[in-house]
């Protein structure tokens, strides 16, 4: 063999199998997509969710006691509010509303329900002391209350986002409306109320806003009647009613309010203090209950009383 030539490879014995070829390396894996979060399953209606207890102790005590103050003025004739505000607590003062963020998270939630609901409302309200007038242009429809406020309950929750509930009693009795059509007769004697509170009292505040509702029906009453009300509330204040709807137009200090008011008086008059105070509380913590830590309940601690 010359020199310099390569040496030859040992002979592959005859029938012996062929080497193997060298494998290619493996290519790297794709990382994977992220999932999309699961979206809320829609209530058919609104219920206790996981995580939350019911109310016991002194919470539990202080809202059947509003409540039984409720049914008596009821039984005496009195019109009566009972409703739960969301909100939360700064500087120990109860400051109703939540940011844009929760408003629409809880309201697209309630759509894909099968709950009653309202189509968007715009009505003006024109505060003069404990005296409103609710105007409704679309409708054509006016309304003057005098709202009187009974007993306020405020309740701070464990939820991380530091939740409030302020529980209130107020009577609400009208003193005139006009509706349209509308007979002469009634049109005037409503003006006149409106005209009467005008020269007593002067205007504190306007409040410009757009509601939309959604009905809780209850199985105690007959039909499945709605027991309870979940109102979501854009609103604008202002000194006039020009002042708010400048604030509307350039889309400046939008208040967001979320409120479960009781609206059924034969709910109120057929079931027990202490039933009428779980349920609200309940309508109040489903929204919020199931979004708390598996090792921690949703539970609410008395923190201010107004009576």
């Amino acid at each position: 063999m010359p020199r310099g030539a390569p040496k030859k490879v040992g002979k592959v014995a005859k029938g012996a199998p062929a080497p193997a070829l060298q494998t290619a390396p493996a290519l790297p894996t794709a990382p994977a997509l992220p999932t999309a979060p699961t979206p809320p399953t829609a209530p058919s209606t609104i219920a206790a969710r996981d995580g939350r207890r019911p109310l016991g102790g002194k919470e539990l005590a202080r809202l059947t006691r509003i409540a039984e103050r409720a049914k008596e003025l009821k039984g005496k004739g009195a019109n009566v509010e009972l409703e739960v505000k969301i909100g939360f607590v700064k500087r120990g003062v109860f400051v109703a509303g939540v940011c844009q963020g929760r408003f629409r998270f809880l309201i697209e939630w309630l759509m894909q329900s099968n709950l009653t609901s309202s189509k968007w409302e715009e009505t003006v309200v024109t505060h003069r002391g404990e005296v409103r007038e609710i105007v409704n242009r679309r409708c054509c429809t006016s309304e003057v209350h005098f709202k009187r406020r009974i007993e306020d309950a405020v309740f701070l929750s464990s939820h991380p986002e530091g939740v409030a509930f302020k529980f209130s009693l107020s009577t609400e009795e009208p003193t005139g409306s006009v509706e349209a059509p509308a007979f002469a007769q009634q049109a005037v004697q409503a003006v006149q109320a409106v005209q009467a509170v005008q020269a007593v009292q002067a205007v504190q505040a306007v409040r410009l806003r757009q509601r939309r509702s959604f009905g809780i029906p209850s199985e105690r009453l007959p039909d499945g009647q709605d027991a309870f009300r979940v109102d979501f509330t854009l609103a604008w204040f202002g000194k006039s009613e020009r002042a708010a709807k400048e604030k509307q137009r350039n889309g400046a200090d939008t208040a967001r309010e979320i409120e479960i008011e009781l609206v059924s008086p034969a709910y109120l008059s057929e079931n027990d203090p202490e039933r009428v105070a779980q349920s609200l509380y309940a309508k109040a913590a489903s929204l919020f209950s199931s979004e708390m830590p598996s090792t921690q309940a949703f539970t609410v601690t008395l923190l201010q009383v107004n009576d």
